[in-house]
Formats: C-alpha cells, structure tokens, sequence
C-alpha cells in the first residue's frame, strides 16, 4: 500500500513537470487548451488505469494510480489559470470543485477512504492556492459548507471507523475556515458568518 503511495507521488510529480516541458518543447506549436486537454486526458487515463488495477489486481495496487489519477486533474485545474493563463480564477475554483467531486466518486467506487481523504484536503486548498485576497466570503463560505456536506455524505456512505475520520477532517478544516475568515476582519458573529456557523454546526 504505501509502495502505491510512493509511485502516486512520483506520478504526480512527473505530471507537474510535464505541465512545464509540454509547454516549453513537446507542445510548444499546439494551443493552451489542447495541452490542458491532453494533460486532463493523462489524468483520466490513471484514474481508468487503476479501475482495471482494481478489477483485475488487487484493491490496494489500485489506491496509487487512482490517487495519483485524482491529484493530477487539480494540477490540470490550476494549470490553465496559473501557468498556461486560459481561463480565469473563477473557472479554475468550479473545476477543482468538480475535481474534488471525482475523487469523492472515486473513493465511492473503490470504497476507499483514502482517496476521500487526498480529494477533501485538495479541495480545501483550492481556496488557498486561488486567493486574490478580494473574495466575496459568501462563495468561500458556500464552498466550504459543499466540501463539509461530501466529506459527512461521504462518512455516513462508508459507516466505519476509518471513514468517520473524514467527519473530523471536516470538523477541523471548517474550523480553521472560520478562523481565517473572522481573524483580522472587521466581523463579529452575526449575519453571514453566523448563519454558516449554525449550518455548519447542524450538519456536523
């Protein structure tokens, strides 16, 4: 299992720098959003790759690829608004939304937690890695109440110990949310931060 981690890793890290080399040789002549398309494509195929890992190997050779498959679409996601400069930050937030939301289907397939785990702690950097500093807290809020709601879906699908820690990983990455957002604002616990604070408590 953690061989599979370890090749996960240095897949994803391939992936990175194949970002940059397609950009500078490979692909140099083709457009930005063909190579966005051929790196997605990339990303798709390991998680395909380990779909046929799962079926025709074993579970646990499997969590590897799917996690390096997963990782390399929220690298695909930034890329184009970070590096190759297609879209803009808005479209890069709803494409590692929808990214978190593979992987979250991923671990569902697999029933493995794991992915889950990877899938929610990339999506709670999503806001950190696109921060311009001039958000609106509503959407930030928004996002974070839907990655609270996958990750208590996701605990009370798998209904064992290992999944419930997904419920604490949610407890505690919505917590520090809420410290980023009220440490240093002018907010106190009223209107919009507070109605979050009741939904948020209420789900958990």
């Amino acid at each position: 299992k953690w061989a599979g981690w370890v090749g996960a890793l240095v897949l994803l890290i391939g992936a990175a720098l194949a970002v940059r080399y397609s950009y500078e040789m490979w692909l140099s002549k083709a457009s930005a959003e063909v190579r966005l398309a051929l790196m997605a494509a990339g990303g798709l195929a390991l998680i395909g790759a380990g779909e046929w890992v799962y079926r025709r190997v074993h579970v646990r050779s499997a969590v590897g690829l799917f996690g390096a498959g997963v990782a390399t679409l929220f690298l695909v996601a930034y890329a184009g608004y970070g590096y190759l400069d297609v879209y803009s930050r808005q479209v890069a937030f709803i494409l590692m939304a929808i990214v978190t939301l593979i992987g979250a289907g991923v671990a569902m397939r697999g029933r493995l937690a794991s992915i889950a785990v990877l899938s929610l702690i990339g999506g709670h950097f999503v806001p950190v890695v696109l921060s311009s500093g001039k958000g609106r807290i509503g959407v930030l809020l928004g996002y974070v109440l839907m990655l609270q709601l996958v990750a208590v879906l996701l605990a009370a699908w798998g209904a064992s110990k290992r999944w419930w820690t997904l419920r604490w990983l949610a407890l505690v990455m919505t917590a520090l949310w809420m410290a980023i957002v009220l440490q240093g604002r002018d907010y106190s616990l009223d209107g919009l931060p507070l109605a979050f604070t009741l939904i948020y408590a209420a789900i958990f």
